[in-house]
């Protein structure tokens, strides 16, 4: 058995070929056989997703001279990973001069207050991504957008400054801006049946795309930015052990994917990196350890006093042979 230690990085790759480092194929130089285990040391991946990947048209709003019903404007953010408070002042900036609707985010509540005072007003997300991250969400069967609350009626607000002579509207929800708690790194050639994931059953049936037979997950426990350094011995001991052994290992086919097995985008950061430990087996790579052989001079040397005293018997055999004719 053997074991070798391989370092992967995307920018060893043909950028002509593969311009994005979240898929790219790159080619071993000496090829391995019989690979029975691989372990993944190392990776170094940055968490770049973004939680807006459309900022067009995401949300509409009353205009400053028109409440509840009244015509809306459209409003855009560029796309981005945002935080809660950044989002917020993301929005505010868009639309407080149209509408002078204002936005924050409570951190205490985890949900965005948008409020206009003294007059009411309608706010509508236009995305399903806005509307999930923001938690505003229309009827699904009257299609009427959130109810915006007046603090006039309302006991609980009616004394709190942050509430008094403002009409406002609450996430319904504690809102959630991470895009993924992991990403799974793909390597077609390193493929298992033992990464697997729950899903949901439906007619006795499993439902849903899957990240299934990917070769890990790297949890993206770092803020949005920053580069998550995975190591084995912070993080924990990954491998996997192959029933029946891979026969050869050329090359390595790498996608970063989301838990549905779609191809994740780094938005241009698309530096990342690995270190696996491959094991072989030798034994069925067919070489087979020689046992030890007798020396060849012994075995000479046996076959040279047959052969004499195997001419000494014929000799004398000739011999008796001719006396006993006379």
């Amino acid at each position: 058995m053997e074991v070798y230690n391989l370092f992967v990085s995307s920018e060893n790759r043909d950028v002509d070929k593969y311009p994005s480092g979240n898929s790219y194929t790159l080619h071993l130089p000496t090829i391995l056989h019989n690979v029975t285990k691989v372990e993944l040391l190392q990776a170094s991946v940055p968490n770049s997703i973004y939680n807006v990947t459309d900022g067009s048209n995401v949300i509409s709003v009353s205009n400053v001279t028109t409440s509840v019903g009244g015509p809306l404007v459209d409003f855009s953010i560029p796309v981005g990973f945002y935080d809660g408070c950044g989002l917020a002042t993301e929005l505010s900036a868009a639309i407080y001069n149209d509408t002078h609707v204002q936005v924050d985010y409570l951190e205490h509540e985890g949900k965005f207050f948008f409020y206009r005072e003294d007059t009411s007003f309608t706010i509508v997300a236009n995305t399903p991504e806005m509307e999930n991250l923001l938690k505003l969400y229309v009827s699904t069967y009257s299609q009427v957008p959130p109810t915006v609350t007046s603090p006039t009626y309302t006991p609980l607000f009616s004394n709190n400054l942050r509430y008094q002579n403002k009409n406002f509207v609450k996430s319904s929800e504690v809102v959630t801006l991470h895009p993924a708690e992991g990403i799974f790194l793909d390597i077609e050639e390193l493929r298992t049946t033992f990464n697997r994931d729950a899903k949901k059953l439906e007619s006795n049936t499993f439902s849903g795309e899957t990240m299934t037979r990917s070769f890990g997950m790297i949890p993206l426990d770092v803020s949005s930015g920053c580069i998550k350094r995975f190591k084995k011995a912070n993080d924990y001991d990954f491998s996997v052990a192959y029933s029946y052994p891979i026969q050869s290992l050329s090359r390595l086919t790498v996608n970063w994917i989301d838990r549905l097995g779609k191809s994740v985008s780094f938005n241009g950061a698309s530096d990342n990196s690995f270190l696996l430990r491959i094991h072989t087996d030798f034994e069925k790579e067919g070489i087979l350890e020689i046992p030890e052989q007798p020396v060849l001079y012994e075995n000479v040397k046996r076959f040279n006093n047959l052969f004499i005293l195997a001419g000494v018997v014929l000799i004398i055999g000739l011999i008796m042979l001719l006396l006993i004719r006379r």
